[in-house]
């Protein structure tokens, strides 16, 4: 891997991988974008994480002849302040709806109540959904921070990276960062998938409820019988080639139903999926 000089060459590298190779929708850098970037991302204020205007196009691509109430319905249950939960409820309540979707009742044409199943993933086709990587973005909670990347699908954050020189250990991504991330701007990781944490020459992938020590290694893209990495030699881009495929993220939706508690999130989550990215490559 080349000898990345700064945080910022690798950010640079990474969306050079998601945008070019994995063909990612839209790609936001909102480094010293005024006024917190919240024009050029398309928010009321640095509270707010989600992108209202992509969920919204992005249901009603994904939900033909849903009426503009189903939606709205549908957008408020799922954005709907969650902070009177733990962190692990209210990502377990989000992450159900992305999976499972939501009814809405309606009146058809014979004055009958119906409900309306709004999706808001397409899981059959990963490419109708709307990805983006968002570089920086400023948000405002208990305090003010700013993740190195965030991916983004259908205007929701599931991926937080956060990025380290090779100089320092990963360990500081997770001490110094995603700890004091989880506390200030909690609303970020409502809808969170996974974190990853590297400094270029280790790679660590978890849950965000996951203590450091359930943080682990990705060390394969496609192949079952590839030979793991050498301990400290794992490539942060083939972490990148592999973990944000359109159809890889989209499965790991799939297994969201196994986390029982906060302790075994990651074990039977993260490492569960790490297996399926594996077996499901090999079809696609």
């Amino acid at each position: 891997m080349a000898n990345y000089i700064s945080e910022n060459d690798i950010e640079q590298a990474c969306c050079e991988i998601i945008m070019n190779e994995l063909g990612y929708d839209e790609h936001i850098n909102l480094w010293r974008a005024p006024d917190d970037g919240n024009q050029l991302f398309g928010r009321p204020s640095a509270g707010e994480v989600v992108r209202l205007g992509t969920l919204r196009s992005s249901l009603e691509g994904l939900n033909p002849g849903a009426p503009a109430e189903v939606i709205n319905a549908a957008v408020a249950e799922l954005t709907q302040n969650r902070f009177h939960l733990t962190a692990f409820e209210a990502n377990r309540t989000s992450t159900r709806l992305l999976r499972e979707g939501f009814d809405v009742p309606v009146r058809n044409e014979q004055g009958e109540i119906i409900n309306f199943r709004i999706r808001f993933v397409d899981f059959d086709r990963p490419a109708n959904n709307h990805f983006c990587v968002v570089q920086q973005l400023t948000i405002r909670g208990k305090g003010v921070r700013r993740p190195d990347l965030l991916i983004y699908v259908n205007g929701l954050p599931l991926v937080f990276i956060e990025l380290k020189n090779a100089t320092e250990a990963t360990r500081q991504a997770y001490d110094k960062n995603l700890t004091d991330y989880r506390r200030d701007i909690a609303q970020l990781f409502d809808y969170n998938l996974v974190a990853v944490l590297s400094n270029t020459l280790e790679t660590k992938i978890g849950s965000m409820t996951a203590d450091w020590e359930q943080f682990f290694n990705w060390e394969k893209i496609s192949d079952e019988k590839e030979t793991p990495l050498p301990d400290r030699e794992v490539d942060l881009l083939q972490v990148m080639r592999a973990l944000f495929r359109k159809e890889t993220l989209i499965t790991w939706f799939t297994l969201m139903g196994t986390a029982k508690t906060k302790k075994y999130y990651t074990a039977e989550f993260v490492r569960g999926h790490h297996r399926l990215t594996v077996i499901r490559s090999k079809k696609i």
